[in-house]
């Protein structure tokens, strides 16, 4: 079994472990959960793809951190609105139903650029994987934004304004990346 499987197979096991913890599904967490199974591909993509030992090693780094991160925002999503359902009030619950969505969202981003950059530049069988592996990516990066759009009603002004802004970059930066990658597939 090569390592990019075992890896997958890991994934497979983490998000299982992830649905099995008593915890409701919900928007934030399913963008999440999107990026992992995108993140497993990705790590088959790399294991396959024709680049040195470094690239590889420091690709795997990448992956592997993304990973961590989803894994942790994908629970901390649920804890944070189920607080928030408890105490609608509370203007850091208001914020951080905002916050925890557009974090996994931003992971995406990053995510989107290797997958384009594996597409383009390793093993070229493998390209449609790395393509396929971005429209998860895709799907993770518009869900969490739609969670931050369906919440910012229960933000004042200011911090609304202020994730309005932050949404708006990261759709022009999610432009430009898939603007690279629409390249790559053609």
């Amino acid at each position: 079994m090569n390592k990019g499987k075992k890896s997958f197979e890991k994934n497979l096991i983490e998000i299982t472990g992830l649905l099995g913890k008593g915890q409701l599904l919900g928007g934030g967490t399913a963008a999440g959960l999107a990026g992992l199974i995108a993140i497993g591909l990705l790590d088959k993509v790399v294991g396959y793809a024709e680049i040195s030992t470094d690239k590889r090693k420091e690709f795997f780094g990448q992956l592997e951190q993304a990973k961590r991160e989803l894994t942790d925002l994908s629970w901390v999503d649920g804890e944070v609105f189920a607080k928030f359902m408890a105490d609608q009030n509370d203007p850091v619950h208001r914020v951080s139903i905002c916050e925890i969505p557009l974090k996994i969202a931003r992971i995406q981003l990053g995510l989107m650029e290797t997958a384009l950059w594996l597409a383009d530049n390793g093993n070229p069988k493998l390209a449609s994987d790395a393509l396929v592996a971005q429209e998860l990516i895709q799907a993770g990066f518009f869900g969490g934004l739609e969670m931050v759009r369906g919440n910012l009603c229960n933000l004042n002004k200011e911090d609304k304004d202020s994730f309005l802004k932050r949404i708006d970059r990261a759709i022009n930066k999610f432009g430009q990346i898939n603007d690279e990658i629409g390249s790559v597939a053609n």
